[in-house]
Formats: C-alpha cells, structure tokens, sequence
C-alpha cells in the first residue's frame, strides 16, 4: 500500500502535465513568440532562397 500512492501519483500526474503543457504552455509560448518576431521573417520573406 505505500508505494502505491507515488506511483499513483506519478501516473496521474503525467497525463495531468502533458495536458497542461500542451494546452497552456505551448500557445503561450508561441503567441509571445510571435508578438516579438518581424512579421516578415515570419512570413518568410526575408530569408534568402538559395
């Protein structure tokens, strides 16, 4: 019975901050990514085709 409750929470709470992660953290992330960066390198645009 006692090492069952860190194991349970270890498997409750991967899948907890995975979910967070993807769901917050990462479209945070990007949006203040995108607030910083040129709009024309994010297009593209200013990077040279070679």
């Amino acid at each position: 019975m006692i090492t069952q409750r860190p194991l349970a929470v270890v498997v409750i709470g991967g899948p907890v901050s995975a979910t967070l992660l993807t769901l917050i953290v990462l479209p945070a992330l990007y949006l203040m990514i995108a607030m910083r960066w040129p709009a024309s390198l994010a297009s593209g645009d200013a990077l040279p085709m070679h």
